[in-house]
């Protein structure tokens, strides 16, 4: 069923088009049929700034299965939370922050909004951008209105997933209402087919039935369903709803109460059926669950960058993490699989470099052998978050990573000392962490970085324990090589306040708000490190720490501080944004504790009551309470029984992982995760396959020979759609298009680089990468160069400039100079958003003047403005002429007004000065833009032609090679 959006005039909806020329639409990864064509309009909405979000995959997930499901017949597109200018250039135009970036198209525009909530402090965000977009709050009013004023179509729903689901709670009102539409609790792969199948079925007709079909088929859906007050009680909230406004305010998250009166509202629509439990979803690998190979890319930094999910949840126990209780039981890809897909990734996004998407990447049974295959694909691969006892006791794991590349470590240590440790379920001792920091510094690795928690149980015996840690690594760091052979790390000690999150065993203690008692934790813990020589920082600023905790310990009252807070713009971006202490104390405060001094009572026990009642996990809460109860026994140990036991012996109390390493005996600890027989034996049989002896060596041949290759270097010429890009981002489009191609060229062609603006003196002189004509390195190992060194070889190169040449729609040549200096072109064109003409001439003169050179300015017989070099400046290369065009239409220049003769007739008019063109619908583009040609561009900088104050990325263009002219 088609949606009648066609019809559908979108106002207000101007989006920056600043933010545009982040994306190309019309590259690969995307595929979205014409708006008018699409049989569904899907967003997906991240409640965290783009550049925040580099190096999540969450949204391009949900994408890559939403068009494995749907084909080409669904829209897709993207929505951020704006940046700080991003957020000052909307409030002046009064723009939507809920719109598509790549359409331009508003919120009113689409069927669906999806959303993801990674952590806590995003649900600031939400309720904001609802508010700055326009959109009621409550999905009970969305309901009763039907439609915005403005439109013909109904409101979207909104649906909201991700990882800090299970801690979103605040999303929903006491009265069952809530910010959205319904709530996804799990992995959605397991889901992922009937999830996006409904969507698109039900696009065009009451969204009503949309969610009762989503509800009947997909057990992981909430509904928000408002109900009765009088006398009832949500099954999935678990809240006894009171009778009057005054008491229902009395509800409070946490078992904290005010007696501040309820923001005005009753409940509009009744529950229209039964609230029926929630189940939480995860798939099962034996069912070859969807793992994305294909999704749109981004201009950043990380585009080059893609990531290879091995396994799913995680074996160990930890007491206070959250992913470990939430995504139970563990479970690994399979090689067969992984060995497929990262052909896949490498084929659809163009990444050189691949990472490693896991929560303990060296947990993986087949991780020897993945690592060389993985090698075999691309030309990096980065290995990030593991367990540290598993790279202390697996024989060979830390030699292998070494030679798999990786020279900084971070590790999970968690507590100061072995209580602590035990406390936290860590299952490290001492002498594991003595051994592996003494191979580490035997090894010479670059960086170290841990981490730990202070929970605010730290006491003076920890304290002395921790020094003597902190002493050790001193000594054996003096022990170690000098820094100038590479043998000293460096060393970051990194503490962060245990936030007790819900469904963790550590979620029945107190929460802790005695600041001054936890801040002087953490400057004890700064003050041994720094008196041993290493470095200290703490992970969160104080405000983040209690707000984070409030939040997530609360109750569904935290829904009024959330509405509350976006009402006086209270946000989260790179900290918390806004006053929020009041609305803290009247919405998620016990009412007594308004009265201590520092405003927060020291202990506030949240609700031992889960704020969803309803909702089944995979672990019992059996499981979470003997958990609770161990590390309860671990923290009250006398310290003289402490330096006896090793922490094995809490096995007795609880596993710390679902399986054991070589030479450990195996057993379950019943938490209830594993659903049969099958999925226990797969676990409890977990084994290591591989050695260091079987795969070392080959690994560190074929890593010499990539790291030795030298490039050989092609012209070719780049449309302007990758004017301002990264370079990263265009060599991820360039090995992309040529292995599409070409795929018998994975493992024999490794990465593709822009090898003339973006490297050397031009790189600091641009500052952007250029369209036009420039030089790429092409890296491969299959030949070799006249020195012996690898290199692509002849046959291979001839298939990437048949390749490239079909991609760019351009002939493809070889460079026969060794040096992609010798192709510097000396005439460019540089093209940006005008605001009026004497402007644009006064930036022009005050940057001609920073330049030290003097000029004569004349007007053209076209209008344009002629700036001619002095001879005597002539000399120093930096320009020999400039001419100044300026234009008053919305897709720049038409017709190319300089010369230019590596343009034939043929070739058309010049490309749109802007990267996406501009239409009424989409939005008013620049009103005017500025053109300068430079002739003569040897040693040009941009440096002081645009300043930070300019919200618009320049157009950059080459149009010729180096002339032996002097000038």
């Amino acid at each position: 069923m088609t949606g009648n959006h066609a019809a559908i005039e979108t106002t207000g909806t101007t989006f920056s088009w600043v933010r545009a020329q982040r994306i190309s639409p019309a590259f690969p990864g995307w595929n979205n049929p014409s708006w008018e064509s699409a049989t569904v309009r899907i967003l997906f909405v991240r409640l965290s700034p783009l550049e925040d979000l580099e190096e999540s995959n969450t949204h391009l997930f949900l994408f890559s299965l939403m068009r494995s499901v749907l084909g080409e017949t669904a829209y897709g597109d993207f929505c951020f939370f704006p940046s700080y200018k991003e957020r000052q250039t909307m409030e002046k135009r009064g723009e939507s922050w809920v719109q598509g970036l790549a359409s331009g198209k508003g919120w009113e525009a689409f069927d669906y909004l999806l959303c993801s909530c990674s952590y806590a402090l995003e649900l600031l965000n939400l309720p904001l951008m609802l508010r700055k977009s326009g959109i009621p709050l409550r999905a009970s009013i969305r309901k009763k209105e039907g439609k915005p004023p403005s439109s013909l179509h109904p409101y979207p729903l909104i649906i909201v997933g991700g990882s800090n689901i299970l801690a979103s709670q605040g999303l929903i009102y006491p009265d069952g209402d809530s910010f959205v539409d319904a709530l996804y609790f799990g992995e959605a792969e397991a889901y992922g087919r009937e999830f996006f199948s409904i969507l698109a079925g039900q696009t065009g007709g009451p969204p009503s039935e949309a969610l009762q079909a989503l509800e009947k088929a997909i057990p992981a859906l909430w509904v928000a369903t408002p109900w009765k007050t009088e006398g009832q009680k949500d099954p999935v909230v678990g809240v006894d709803i009171p009778g009057n406004r005054k008491e229902q305010s009395q509800v409070v998250a946490a078992g904290h109460t005010t007696d501040q009166a309820e923001p005005p509202h009753q409940p509009i629509v009744q529950a229209e059926s039964s609230p029926r439990p929630v189940q939480y979803a995860r798939v099962k690998v034996q069912d070859n669950p969807f793992l994305p190979t294909a999704y749109p890319l981004f201009n950043h930094p990380g585009a080059d960058t893609a990531r290879l999910q091995i396994s799913w949840g995680c074996p160990s126990f930890c007491t206070f993490c959250f992913e470990g209780w939430e995504r139970k039981p563990y479970r690994e890809v399979p090689m067969p699989i992984l060995r497929e897909q990262a052909r896949q990734v490498a084929t659809n996004t163009g990444a050189s470099t691949v990472e490693l998407y896991s929560f303990n990447f060296n947990a993986h049974g087949d991780l020897f052998p993945l690592l060389y295959e993985l090698h075999q694909v691309f030309d990096r691969v980065n290995m990030m978050s593991q367990r540290a006892d598993i790279l202390a006791e697996l024989p060979g794991m830390l030699d292998y990573e070494l030679i798999g590349e990786k020279r900084s470590f971070t590790l999970g240590i968690e507590g100061i000392s072995q209580r602590m440790r035990d406390y936290y379920a860590k299952g490290l001792s001492e002498e594991q962490l003595k051994r592996l920091f003494r191979e580490l510094w035997k090894r010479g690795v670059r960086e170290i970085k841990l981490f730990f928690i202070l929970s605010g149980h730290e006491e003076e015996d920890d304290f002395t324990e921790f020094q003597a840690l902190c002493e050790y690594i001193r000594k054996i760091s003096e022990e170690s090589p000098g820094p100038e052979s590479g043998g000293r790390p460096r060393v970051i000690f990194s503490a962060g306040f245990l936030v007790r999150m819900p469904w963790t065993p550590l979620a029945l203690e107190p929460c802790l708000f005695d600041r001054d008692h936890m801040e002087a934790l953490a400057r004890r813990m700064g003050t041994i490190t720094s008196a041993t020589g290493f470095e200290f920082r703490t992970a969160m600023e104080w405000d983040e720490y209690v707000l984070d905790q409030l939040i997530v310990a609360g109750n569904h009252q935290v829904a009024h501080f959330l509405e509350e807070g976006s009402r006086r713009g209270l946000l989260y971006d790179k900290g918390i944004r806004g006053s929020w202490e009041d609305l803290a104390q009247q919405y998620l405060t016990y009412r007594e504790a308004l009265e201590q001094p520092g405003g927060f009572e020291t202990h506030i026990r949240p609700s031992l009551v889960s704020p969803y009642r309803n909702l089944k996990l995979s672990v019992s809460s059996e499981a979470r309470r003997r958990a609770y109860e161990a590390s309860q026994r671990a923290l009250h140990r006398f310290p003289a029984q402490r330096a006896r036991e090793a922490p094995q012996s809490l096995s007795s109390f609880y596993p710390f992982a679902c399986f054991r390493l070589p030479g450990e005996s195996a057993s379950c600890g019943g938490c209830g995760a594993c659903r049969n027989n099958e999925e226990r034996h797969l676990l409890i049989e977990h084994r290591f396959h591989g050695s260091l002896g079987e795969y070392g060596s080959l690994l560190e041949q074929l890593i010499k020979k990539k790291r030795k290759s030298r490039p050989r270097y092609l012209m070719v010429r780049l449309p302007p759609s990758f004017a301002g890009t990264h370079r990263e981002y265009l060599s991820a489009h360039l090995l992309s298009s040529v292995f599409q191609r070409e795929p018998g060229l994975i493992g024999r062609l490794f990465r593709i680089e822009e090898a003339l603006w973006s490297r050397g003196p031009w790189e600091d002189r641009l500052g952007t990468l250029c369209a036009g004509w420039t030089v790429i390195g092409v890296y491969g190992i299959s030949g070799a160069n006249p020195q012996g060194a690898p290199w692509i070889s002849d046959e291979d190169l001839a298939l990437v400039q048949r390749a490239l040449a079909a991609f760019l729609h351009h002939p493809v040549t070889l460079c026969e100079d060794p040096s992609p200096e010798a192709y510097y072109p000396e005439r460019l064109t540089i093209s940006w958003p005008a605001s009026s003409m004497e402007k644009e001439l006064q930036r022009l003169r005050r940057w001609l003047a920073s330049l030290k050179i003097a000029t004569t300015e004349r007007k053209g017989p076209g209008g344009e403005r002629i700036f001619e070099v002095a001879p005597k400046d002539r000399k120093k290369r930096i320009l020999r002429e400039l001419r100044f065009f300026f234009y008053t239409d919305t897709e720049g220049p038409k017709e190319r007004p300089f010369p230019s003769p590596l343009y034939g007739e043929e070739e058309g008019p010049l490309y749109g000065a802007g990267p996406l063109s501009f239409t009424e619908k989409q939005g008013k583009g620049p009103a005017s833009w500025a053109s300068i040609y430079i002739e003569g561009a040897q040693k040009v900088s941009l440096q002081g032609l645009f300043t930070a104050t300019d919200y618009f990325l320049p157009t950059v263009e080459a149009l010729g090679k180096r002339s032996d002219q002097t000038g």
